[in-house]
């Protein structure tokens, strides 16, 4: 068995064949045989959102932030955001009247994308309560209502996560759970990529600097 991490590992395996023939004669042969395993990405608990929404709430804030942030940290891993909507939302969401300029730009995309951006931005805002994630350690990719991967709900106030005080339009439950940004950390410089990405990106740093720290 290997364990997991972002650095590639390699083992010896000792393997013994012994063939008998009709006269009951037998012959065995053992030989080394060496076993590589590649880096492996780590699965956190997808962000959720509540339905045609796609501000991140606290709960989805704690993710990003008290888990994906700090793992980053050691250079190994790049972040790599999947965006998804359910069946029974709208494709698009409008921009508040108060959104200007690229901003309002960016709350004008696919509501998939702007779950990712905005994951994106709480991740590398570097101001408020966000984090300080450098944005060229984020990749993204947005997959409309494909829900290849099995749904990981992150739901505070379950045992893994401690209940977040959350806006009456943030609350999400388990009903929510393919309205979703999946959070992973992928070894830094590898091309094998979790099953649920479908075309990467690099992180467009511009309009994600627009967005701010998203409240």
């Amino acid at each position: 068995n290997f364990e997991g991490g972002a650095q590639g590992q390699t083992k010896t395996v000792t393997a013994t064949a012994t063939v008998t023939d009709e006269t009951g004669k037998t012959a065995s042969k053992t030989v080394d045989i060496t076993v590589n395993c590649p880096p492996q990405f780590v699965r956190l608990s997808d962000v959720i959102f509540a339905k045609n929404n796609a501000r991140v709430n606290n709960c989805g804030k704690r993710i990003l932030i008290d888990e994906a942030a700090p793992r980053s940290a050691s250079g190994d891993y790049d972040i790599v955001l999947v965006g998804h909507r359910d069946s029974d939302e709208q494709e698009n969401v409008a921009g508040g009247r108060r959104e200007r300029g690229r901003r309002r730009a960016a709350a004008r995309r696919a509501l998939d994308e702007q779950r990712a951006l905005n994951c994106a931005a709480v991740l590398s805002a570097g101001t408020g309560t966000c984090g300080k994630v450098d944005p060229s350690r984020i990749r993204v990719d947005w997959v409309g209502t494909d829900q290849t991967s099995d749904p990981e709900p992150g739901l505070c106030g379950t045992s893994n996560l401690a209940a977040q005080k959350e806006r009456r339009g943030s609350k999400v439950s388990a009903a929510d759970k393919n309205r979703r940004v999946e959070v992973y950390l992928v070894p830094r410089n590898t091309t094998a990529m979790p099953p649920a990405v479908k075309n990467i990106k690099p992180l467009p740093e511009s309009e994600v600097k627009a967005l701010g720290c998203p409240r």
